[in-house]
């Protein structure tokens, strides 16, 4: 099984193309980041109140990827928000994004390509080698979103996630996503750390575009 930053990690790669989807500035990050706090809740590692993130335990994982995370929560003496979790390890998206890139192409999941344009310049690529991790996700979130059964704990982490990050419009149609979004508010209260970290993705990526809109200050 992969792991919820596996996953989501493939919901932000288009599947026709192998290039990463173009979505709002920092929403792959702010993706990345709550997954990975998910998978160390998952693993009972780290758990959150209404206000803070609190380390369970600071026994390693099977996942040296997580391992990294986890060392950092256990080394900080202060309790933190979910939220500045999130824009923390989103700081340090890239590198985690790299190393489980790895990680999918040694499992057989994804294959590299390398494309050069113009001699110099240089692209990479991400093809899904048979797609049937990524249509098995989008199907589990299909029929949570479209039915009344109650969903997995990772389920609602990933639709909790897709939300905030804008994947579910990358997902479905615009009428699909439309008639599930009361559907999505229930799901996402289901669960307490995947609740706050939507919480915590939706208020960072509006003051990510408030900045954004703002502009640098002008120099006199």
């Amino acid at each position: 099984m992969l792991t919820v930053s596996e996953e989501i990690l493939l919901l932000v790669i288009d599947d026709a193309t192998g290039e990463f989807l173009s979505l709002p500035l920092m929403a792959r990050e702010h993706a990345l980041a709550g997954a990975m706090l998910m998978d160390l809740a998952f693993a009972r590692r780290i758990d959150c109140d209404q206000h803070d993130l609190h380390l369970v335990e600071a026994t390693p994982v099977d996942d040296p990827i997580l391992n990294e995370a986890l060392a950092i929560i256990a080394a900080e003496k202060k309790t933190h928000s979910p939220k500045y979790w999130v824009e923390w390890f989103a700081r340090q998206a890239g590198d985690y994004e790299n190393k489980l890139l790895n990680r999918l192409i040694e499992k057989g999941v994804l294959r590299k390509e390398e494309h050069r344009f113009l001699w110099v310049f240089s692209s990479r690529r991400y093809p899904v080698i048979n797609n049937r991790e990524e249509r098995e996700v989008k199907y589990r979130i299909s029929s949570v979103l479209f039915s009344d059964e109650i969903p997995e704990a990772r389920d609602i982490g990933i639709i909790c996630l897709a939300s905030a990050c804008n994947l579910l419009e990358e997902i479905f149609s615009a009428r699909e996503v439309s008639a599930a979004q009361d559907r999505v508010q229930q799901v996402c209260r289901m669960d307490l750390i995947g609740n706050a970290v939507f919480k915590a993705i939706a208020d960072l990526r509006m003051s990510t575009m408030n900045s954004a809109l703002q502009g640098p200050p002008l120099s006199i």
